[in-house]
């Protein structure tokens, strides 16, 4: 534990902030997840591939407003008839109240509520790793952890093709690795393409 916050600070203090490192970030990303159409057609632990568009508005801390434009590119595999697990790239720039990157992943555990009687909904959340320097007082940290949670639908639009709408709940903290541990709290509002099974 006292490791990881001497790494943390370490990283603040060699100003990684000013956001040398996301660029290496999202281009590592984008190559992990994003696949040439060929290789769709080859068996694969991925079943389906997406991406989404959105928005997003912070509630807390109410004194600063955070609002934030983003892509969210991800892979995923079905365990069974109801669960899939998803693995996203968050790829997005803040603009208010400044202009900053925000890039994250997470690893999303997902449930279809077909058996509720409500089709095509589904329901959402997991935990990932977060990078922002985001000009927000108290917030201590540029590496956050981002645990959310939320709800879907998607709209078949062809064979093996959908569009989904999200809604989430989004949390940004430090989990006190550092001193300073204002939270960003978020809803995230996003639309997107689905393809595969």
């Amino acid at each position: 534990m006292i490791r990881v916050k001497h790494i943390c600070q370490k990283l603040n203090r060699n100003r990684l902030r000013r956001g040398g490192v996301f660029p290496v970030l999202a281009l590592l990303i984008l190559i992990g997840l994003i696949r040439p159409a060929s290789a769709l057609d080859r068996p694969s632990f991925w079943d389906r591939y997406g991406i989404s568009a959105g928005l997003g508005a912070n509630v807390h801390p109410p004194e600063t407003q955070v609002r934030t434009a983003f892509f969210l590119p991800y892979v995923s595999h079905g365990f069974g008839r109801n669960w899939r697990g998803n693995l996203e790239a968050f790829l997005g720039m803040t603009f208010a109240p400044d202009n900053r990157p925000a890039l994250g992943l997470t690893p999303i555990a997902q449930y279809g509520l077909g058996g509720f009687g409500f089709p095509n909904w589904f329901v959402e959340g997991g935990v990932g790793l977060f990078y922002t320097d985001v000009k927000v007082p108290g917030f201590g940290s540029v590496w956050t952890f981002s645990p959310q949670i939320g709800f879907g639908h998607s709209w078949a639009i062809g064979a093996g093709r959908s569009i989904t709408l999200r809604l989430r709940y989004h949390h940004l903290s430090n989990a006190y690795l550092v001193k300073e541990n204002t939270s960003i709290d978020s809803f995230l509002l996003m639309i997107g393409m689905d393809f595969g099974k």
